[in-house]
């Protein structure tokens, strides 16, 4: 369709990218950036035109960055109904590592585990952790049906976006993406995080003993064989040409 020469309109339309999406077992890197992918073509992923800026001459002004996770464990007979191979060879198992309290887990661990940068042009604009950042949106509650809990990072409430305090401009044609990072909970040695070993506490008989051991929020998220999404929502507002 053709556009209408030196017209434009403002709406409001985020701009989202997901790291992962999919259940089973997954190899995402350290140092994933996003809106810089070739998953371009597939919306289930992002709703990007094209990889690492907006599309002929549009523009985005920044308001509010949002951390997106969903964790579910696939170890219910509540799934066997459909039927798919690669989901019922993980149920049910003794080899299953997804259980439910591992999806509750995940949660807390890449909230405060993993840092996201987000990058406009050659410089940073803004660096959190992932916790910094609620979604404002996800379903959220209690419920005793199976034994399952309902979570989403942050309480799912407009109240609950957090909004930068100075909005972000991507110019036409201008280079964004964002990196997120993952930061592996290490062992304490006394009031020194990461400085040492650190040590077990020690049982009757058996002396307490240094570990070194890591808890690697990374690997915990790739290991993890239920559902997963984690990504980041760009929200704000879109200036295109009017067709």
């Amino acid at each position: 369709m053709p556009r209408f020469d030196g017209a434009r309109e403002r709406i409001h339309q985020p701009k989202w990218d997901f790291a992962v999406r999919g259940f089973g077992i997954s190899s995402l890197g350290n140092g994933t950036r996003l809106f810089a992918n070739p998953n371009t073509s597939s919306e289930e992923f992002t709703n990007m035109a094209t990889a690492g800026s907006l599309q002929s001459d549009q523009t985005f002004v920044v308001k509010a960055i949002r951390a997106v996770e969903f964790f579910q464990s696939l170890k219910d007979g509540e799934y066997n109904a459909y039927g798919n191979p690669q989901i019922l060879a993980a149920l049910n198992g003794a080899t299953v590592a997804g259980t439910g309290s591992y999806a509750l887990d995940l949660y807390a661990q890449i909230a405060y585990g993993c840092h996201l940068t987000f990058k406009a042009g050659e410089k940073d604009g803004f660096t959190a952790p992932l916790v910094y950042c609620p979604s404002g949106m996800g379903i959220f509650g209690s419920t005793t049906e199976n034994s399952r809990s309902i979570a989403s990072n942050g309480l799912p409430t407009h109240e609950n976006i957090m909004l930068l305090a100075k909005d972000i401009p991507i110019p036409a044609r201008q280079g964004f993406s964002c990196r997120l990072e993952f930061f592996p909970y290490r062992p304490i040695t006394g009031n020194m995080p990461g400085a040492g070993a650190g040590t077990s506490a020690g049982t009757a008989g058996n002396a307490a003993a240094a570990f070194t051991t890591t808890l690697d929020p990374l690997a915990r998220l790739n290991g993890f064989d239920g559902i997963k999404l984690l990504g980041v929502v760009l929200d704000g507002l879109l200036t295109r040409d009017v067709q």
